[in-house]
């Protein structure tokens, strides 16, 4: 189960941080408190802390891959 929760703390998954923290998802990449910070836009109003605790899941390749086709490239 990918057990990710984004949508719980971003209003918008498809906006300018979330596209850049599916992205990283996307790519495989280890995504630790100060890269999250770059990737979160300035006008995000949830805080780094708890856009840490919705990513915080167990994302496989075959769950990346499965994203990837439901959401399809961004």
């Amino acid at each position: 189960m990918l057990n990710i929760k984004l949508t719980s703390v971003l209003s918008d998954i498809f906006g300018v941080s979330g596209r850049r923290i599916l992205e990283a998802i996307l790519n495989g990449e280890k995504i630790e408190t100060d890269g999250l910070r770059k990737m979160v836009d300035w006008r995000t109003k949830a805080s780094i802390t708890d856009i840490t605790n919705a990513i915080n899941g167990r994302i496989r390749r075959h769950h990346r891959d499965m994203l990837r086709v439901t959401i399809g490239s961004i």
